[in-house]
C-alpha cells in the first residue's frame, strides 16, 4: 500500500470489516519457493513495476469515465 501511495499519492486510509469466515488473520509474501522450485528470479523491482502498471493503467483509461 505504501509503496504504491507513493507513486499514485496521498489516498484515503483503508477501511477494515469484520473478519468473515475463511478470511486469513496475516499473510506474509514470500518468493522463495518459486525461486528453489522454479528457478523463478523477479527482474523488476516492486515499485518500478507498480509505476508501470500504474501508468498503463492511466493510459488505458484517458478518456474514460472511469479515472
Amino acid at each position: 500500500y505504501r509503496a504504491l501511495e507513493r507513486i499514485i499519492g496521498p489516498q484515503p486510509s483503508p477501511t477494515h470489516t469484520a473478519r468473515r469466515p475463511g478470511d486469513l488473520r496475516r499473510f506474509f509474501l514470500d518468493c522463495s519457493r518459486a525461486q528453489s522450485r522454479l528457478q523463478w528470479q523477479a527482474v523488476v523491482p516492486l515499485e518500478e513495476g507498480l509505476a508501470a502498471t500504474v501508468s498503463w493503467y492511466r493510459g488505458a483509461l484517458q478518456g474514460s469515465r472511469i479515472e
